[in-house]
C-alpha cells in the first residue's frame, strides 16, 4: 500500500514539475506565472490551471507565481530594504521606518 502511494507522488511530481521542456515553453510558463500571480492568494493555483490547459511549463509557472504573489511582496520589500540599505551604506531601520512612514501616508 505505502509503495503505490510513493508510486503515485513520484508519478504526480514526474507529471507536474518535468522541466525538460524547450526554452520557449518554460519562458511562457514563468510569464504566465508572473502574470497571474498577482492575484492575492489564489495565484499559483490559478497559474497551474492556466498553465496545464495551455500546455506550457507548470514548474516555471509557479515558480513566476510565488515570486510576484502578493503575499511574498512583504518579505521580498524587507529584503530589498535590507540590500539597497547595504549597497548604499545607510542604517537598514532608519530606511525602513522611512518606507513605513511613506506607506501611512499612502
Amino acid at each position: 500500500m505505502l509503495n503505490k502511494i510513493s508510486r503515485a507522488f513520484k508519478f504526480l511530481y514526474l507529471k507536474l514539475f518535468r522541466i525538460n521542456d524547450t526554452p520557449h515553453r518554460i519562458a511562457l510558463g514563468f510569464g504566465l506565472g508572473a502574470f497571474v500571480g498577482l492575484l492575492p492568494g489564489t495565484g499559483p493555483i490559478a497559474a497551474l490551471i492556466l498553465a496545464t490547459l495551455l500546455k506550457i511549463n507548470k514548474a516555471a509557472a509557479l515558480l513566476g507565481s510565488i515570486l510576484t504573489n502578493t503575499w511574498v511582496s512583504f518579505l521580498t520589500i524587507v529584503l530589498s530594504i535590507k540590500l539597497g540599505a547595504g549597497i548604499m551604506g545607510l542604517e537598514w531601520h532608519a530606511v525602513y521606518s522611512k518606507w513605513q512612514q511613506i506607506i501611512k501616508d499612502f
